[in-house]
């Protein structure tokens, strides 16, 4: 069978993880391996890898710089699908400095010919594995053309080593001008969740004119839709939310739109988990949802949270809701704790 073909079946209502010549099919629900080489050891990722495919996940999304050191998320990812890689499939990125440098500081950026070229290559070894199924631009490189990086891993293509490109944090301009460069544009990934829905008015339009997947990042706001903390309650030590870098950002999330999303959760008898993974997911242009988990444990929860779906009037009465409140970034301080 070639890297190219369909080896793996739609499940829990997937969709296409590229444009529409796309084989590939993935799950609604993505594991999101940024806590894999930090505070999930090698045993821990086996458990996730291992629940994750005996429930119906296939989709795996990493980055060269996840995990501490950089690159341990893709090795330990790597060695959890082992045999199973087949049952998989493995989406990373790449475009942050790999040596805690500036990748502006590059010669010719980060989305130059022979840094994609070389970045791959890397990939592809920590994850223990002839091809990747989808490789995206981390972030874009404003001294590169967009058409260069493609035609980069349009090569790629050609050699087998990867199936189909993607893009991260692009603006729905930058997407549309990457389209026009390359077919081999496969999908889109961009923060969204109830605090944070930009992405509805602007990459999420595109993607869908363009016939590109959506994937959607932070959809739980790193924790705080949940339903697990409460603005009157520290953070339980050791969870995500009692690290340092992120005290001052918890103090200043929009607990009042939290709780006014958990009441209309309540009122419907379900949990803000449920409620924050349903609402994505009933979006026509989302494909999969990217969770972030530390367990075996939380990747059941994820399941079952993501089997319940809003009606279409809960989705317009919890549409003008969240737009009472400004976007709320979750991404902020990922970043300045340098773990992207």
């Amino acid at each position: 069978m070639s890297n190219r073909e369909d080896s793996v079946n739609q499940v829990h209502e997937g969709g296409k993880l590229a444009n529409s010549s796309s084989p590939l099919k993935v799950s609604n629900l993505a594991i999101g391996c940024n806590s894999f080489g930090r505070s999930v050891d090698g045993r821990e990722v086996k458990s996730i890898v291992s629940a994750a495919l005996a429930n119906g996940v296939n989709l795996f999304d990493t980055a060269d710089v996840y995990g501490d050191p950089h690159g341990s998320a893709e090795q330990l990812l790597g060695q959890a699908l082992g045999k199973e890689r087949s049952r998989a499939i493995i989406a990373t990125k790449f475009g942050f400095p790999m040596d805690r440098g500036r990748a502006f500081e590059l010669p010719s950026g980060h989305g130059s010919r022979r840094y994609v070229l070389s970045a791959v290559e890397a990939s592809l070894r920590r994850l223990r594995t002839d091809y990747i199924d989808i490789v995206q631009l981390h972030i874009p490189d404003p001294a590169t053309p967009v058409a260069e990086t493609l035609s980069a891993l349009n090569t790629l293509v050609e050699r087998g080593k990867i199936r189909w490109a993607g893009l991260s944090r692009h603006s729905a301009a930058q997407i549309r001008e990457a389209a026009a460069a390359s077919s081999i544009l496969a999908s889109v990934q961009a923060e969204y969740s109830l605090l944070c829905f930009e992405a509805e008015t602007t990459v999420l339009s595109a993607t869908r004119s363009l016939g590109l997947a959506f994937l959607a990042c932070l959809p739980l706001a790193s924790g705080l839709l949940t339903g697990k903390y409460l603005r009157t309650e520290t953070p339980i030590p050791g969870s995500r939310l009692a690290d340092p870098v992120f005290a001052h950002w918890f103090r200043m999330a929009p607990w009042d739109k939290i709780e006014a999303i958990r009441d209309f959760a309540d009122k419907r008898s379900t949990s803000l988990l449920q409620l924050s993974l349903g609402y994505l997911l009933a979006q026509p242009a989302v494909t999969s949802v990217i969770v972030g988990v530390t367990s075996a444990a939380q990747v059941l929860a994820n399941v079952e949270a993501s089997a319940w779906r809003p009606d279409i009037h809960d989705v317009g009465e919890l549409r003008a809701l969240i737009r009472r409140w400004p976007n709320f970034n979750a991404r902020v301080p990922w970043e300045l704790a340098g773990k992207w």
